[in-house]
């Protein structure tokens, strides 16, 4: 595919075209999977195979997260903040009726104190994992994309390999979805890296 035909399967969003590339400008390839890598994907090592879009292994799930089920994670982590939250602060009145009686602290159960701490302590981690992955939905990221900076090919200039362009998120348009194995590009961003420039 020569340049102008990559750059106009480039506009129409057409899967040949890649733009994540590795470090020497080549396209990425999994020697595990033996195949090319899409934008976005990485291959996991405990699932042993390619993920498209991974966000992260959840071991907690004992799943991949990717393209196919982050909507899925999201929303159980969404209403785990809820749930959580819930059980935790309607355990805390029927705690506290029992605390101001006269025996109040001998007549305690542990279960119930358990259920007030692990219940406001599930709330609150899960209310700031689900802050960042909300972060991540409306950003159009993935969690391993904010940890490792992405080296980006541009049509018609060459590799940028200064820090400030691995830092540009060229799939932030707010929240787009893409096919799993291509994605609408944010243009400020992408000409920034054509143009060798920052906007």
């Amino acid at each position: 595919m020569d340049q102008a035909s990559e750059e106009t399967a480039l506009e129409q969003g057409s899967r040949d075209v890649v733009i994540t590339v590795k470090e020497d400008g080549q396209r990425r390839f999994c020697r595990k999977c033996q195949m090319d890598k899409p934008d976005r994907t990485h291959h996991c090592s405990v699932c042993g195979t390619c993920v498209l879009k991974m966000d992260h292994h959840c071991p907690w799930l004992n799943n991949c997260v990717g393209h196919h089920n982050q909507k899925f994670f999201y929303l159980f982590i969404f209403w785990g903040v809820f749930y959580t939250s819930f059980v935790g602060i309607a355990s805390i009145f029927p705690v506290y009726d029992i605390l101001i009686s006269e025996n109040g602290l001998l007549e305690i159960d542990v279960n119930w104190l358990f259920v007030v701490l692990a219940g406001c302590i599930f709330g609150l981690c899960l209310a700031g994992f689900c802050s960042f992955h909300s972060y991540l939905l409306l950003t159009n990221q993935t969690t391993i994309e904010t940890f490792q900076r992405s080296r980006y090919r541009s049509l018609g200039a060459p590799l940028r390999q200064d820090a400030r362009a691995k830092q540009l998120n060229l799939f932030d348009l707010g929240w787009s979805m893409g096919d799993g194995r291509s994605f609408p590009l944010n243009e400020q961003a992408y000409e920034a890296v054509s143009m060798n420039e920052m906007v």
